[in-house]
Formats: C-alpha cells, structure tokens, sequence
C-alpha cells in the first residue's frame, strides 16, 4: 500500500535535530547522516515550510537514499511502511555526487588536521608558556590532544578554492585548535583556529591585503561548535568561556574547580549552545563583569536556565578574562620568588607554575 504520509516538514527536523546530533550553522542543520553516518556530509535546508535534504555520502543523485535516510531518521513516520519515492518530487534536485564537488574547506580542515603534530616541543608552547596561559615544557601537562602544532614545511599547499595561501611570512608554525560538536568531542574536529608564531614564540598576524590581519585564523564555521580544553564528568560542571587561550587557562587555573572546560567563540554561539551542552552539572560562564561582556553574560545565563541547567556567572574584572586573570596570578607569585627569595625569572616562573598545580 503507497504511504501518504507527509514528508517532514522544516519544523519535524528542527524538532529531530538533537536526537540526530545535527547543530543549526547558519540557517542549515549540518552533522552526521542519520543512514550512512557520514561526517560533514549530511545538510537539511530550509526551502519554506519544507525542507531541503541532502548527503554527498548517499543521497545526492539517487531517491532510494534519501528513503533510508528518513527511515534512519523517523523510524515511526509511515507505520515502517516503505515509501515509493519519486525523485522529482521527493527530493529537491540536486547535482549528482560525481559532479558536485566536495566544500573546499572540508578538504581543507581534513588536510591541515593530518598535517599537524604534538605541540609540546614546539614554538607554540613556547607562546602560550611566555603568556602564563600554560606552564613551560618539562613542568606540569601536556597541552591536550584538542591543541596541535602545524610546522611551516608541514602546511599544505595554497588552495584558492579554500582561500588558504599558506601561514603568515616569518611564520614557524601555527597553533592548531580544534571545534567540534559538543555531543561528539571524539569526532574529526569540523572547524579549526589556527595561531601562527615565529620560531621564537612570538604572536604572528595573518595577512589581509593591505590592512592589518587579524591574531586567528578560523578554517570552518564555529557556530554550534566548542573548543575542549578539559574534559569532565557528565555530573560535573561546565566552565564556559570565549577564547581558546581563555579555555587553556582555565583548565589550569586553581580557582576553576572540576568539571569540562570549554571555549565557544562569542556569547551568541553561547546562547546557541544553551540547550547542547553535554552533560548534567552546572554551568559556570567565565565572563566581564561590566558593560557589554556583562550584559551578554546574563543572556546567556538565561538561555541556559531556560534550557533546564543551573547557571552563574565566573566574573572577571574590566580588561580581564581567564587567561590574563591566571598570567596575574602566576606573575605575583613569580615576583615574590624573584625579589625575595633570589630566583633568576625563568626559576621563579617555574616554582610559581609549580605552586598553582601543586606539584614539586
């Protein structure tokens, strides 16, 4: 018997979106293919009150793909009837997976992400070591596996489709962060953030024609997508904050507590991730205190109680966040070593690290 039911619609798989691990970016539900599972494949466009679905893996030029993939999806629409499906009129016309070509920056995250190495001896943890946001190697851990080092004769070739035209001039490497979604942290990460230094640690900014390039260069969209310094138990607290550096720095600091620490980029892509967050505990937003950081704070913290969480708010003072909160602490605690008990600064740096892990 032909099954009549509706197709779903925008709204059936804005509702579906959580329990099939898709994230909203940008308008378009992205994530793994409900049947074939296939990362950085899957796409729901909205077209109306319809929507537009597709998979280079196994929709895109065939109708009985996309039958799995809604019976993957909505295993009880149609009563496990199966559905005659009409391409013309069941699946939006999309190019054939030969002639549609993969998204550049697809490729492109993949490409850099093979390309990178453990950072531990490298330029990178010279940087974050000089900005007190992670101790100097030989002292305390190792920067997580989400943290990586992609060495200049490592980087891949210029791709223009990509928009990639290599590191920055004088560059050693680059700093490599990866974000991925926050109910798949073990996944090939889908968005990069890219730190370029120089061979002596020294902060590098990308290239924008003739204007001043920005400190970071992100390969991907980032919306709906955390950056994981720390990982934590599902009955343990969140630690929210901004930045990457922010992030490692809180995954160290003494006074973060236990718990996941995560960066998610701005307070919107926050209040984006509201409902999504992993785990059961409380979250806790590293923030400013005043003005606008304060005010976009509190929404955030708003979306999260209204997502069922308990929420409060980490403040910073004006000018500080996480990372130059933690360098200050070390930097005291360095200075009394340095004055009073007659350290050269390296040694002093060393024992105050020490002192903030409690460790010998």
């Amino acid at each position: 018997m032909l099954d009549r039911t509706p197709l779903p619609s925008w709204a059936d798989w804005c509702d579906a979106a959580a329990g099939l691990d898709l994230v909203n970016r940008s308008g378009e539900l992205v994530g793994p293919c409900p049947s074939c599972g296939g990362t950085d494949r899957f796409h729901v466009s909205r077209r109306g009150p319809d929507a537009l679905v597709g998979c280079r893996g196994c929709v895109d030029g065939g109708a009985s793909g996309f039958a799995a993939v809604l019976r993957a999806a909505f295993p009880d629409r149609g009563r496990g009837e199966s559905r005659p499906v009409a391409h013309e009129t069941a699946l939006p016309r999309s190019e054939p997976r030969s002639a549609q070509a993969e998204d550049p920056r697809i490729g492109l995250t993949r490409a850099l992400w093979r390309s990178t190495t453990p950072p531990d001896a490298t330029p990178g943890r010279t940087y974050l070591a000089a900005r007190d946001a992670w101790p100097p190697r030989g002292i305390g851990p190792d920067l997580p596996a989400t943290v990586r080092w992609l060495a200049a004769d490592a980087a891949p070739a210029v791709d223009r489709a990509a928009k990639w035209y290599g590191l920055p001039p004088g560059a050693a490497g680059s700093i490599v962060f990866a974000w991925r979604s926050p109910a798949a942290p073990d996944r090939w990460p889908s968005a990069l953030s890219l730190l370029a230094v120089s061979a002596d640690g020294e902060r590098l900014r990308w290239p924008m024609g003739r204007e001043r390039g920005p400190k970071m260069r992100t390969v991907g969209a980032r919306g709906g997508l955390v950056f994981e310094a720390r990982p934590g138990a599902d009955a343990e607290p969140v630690h929210l904050c901004e930045g990457e550096v922010d992030a490692l720095g809180l995954a160290l600091a003494p006074w973060t507590g236990p718990g996941r620490v995560l960066a998610a980029g701005g307070t919107g892509n926050m209040r984006g991730l509201a409902g999504s967050l992993p785990g059961v505990g409380p979250v806790v937003l590293h923030a400013d205190a005043d003005g606008p950081g304060g005010a976009a704070a509190g929404r955030v913290r708003a979306a999260v109680l209204a997502a069922g969480r308990e929420c409060r708010i980490e403040t910073y003072g004006p000018g500080e966040d996480p990372a130059s909160a933690l360098a200050g602490d070390v930097g005291e605690r360095a200075a009394v070593r340095e004055f009073d008990g007659g350290l050269s600064r390296d040694e002093a740096t060393a024992d105050a690290w020490r002192d903030v892990l409690g460790v010998e």
